[in-house]
């Protein structure tokens, strides 16, 4: 399982001001560009190597939290 931040998430409001706002649809952008970012940097590893090196960086991999 992953899990980035959704709340006090910061984000560009309609009137262009910096601000913070909550909720789950903010959280999968969030993983989402952090995971793309991952690969740029690894282009040579396939989807299921990448997702791997993800689970195994996780502090709770041994005893997953369910």
């Amino acid at each position: 399982m992953f899990v980035a931040q959704g709340a006090n998430v910061y984000v560009i409001k309609d009137n262009d001001a910096i601000g913070t706002t909550s909720g789950t649809s903010f959280s999968s952008p969030i993983l989402a560009g952090g995971v793309a970012c991952l690969w740029q940097v690894f282009p040579d590893l396939t989807n299921l190597e990448l997702m791997d090196y993800i689970r195994e960086s996780s502090s709770h991999m041994k005893l997953p939290i369910l």
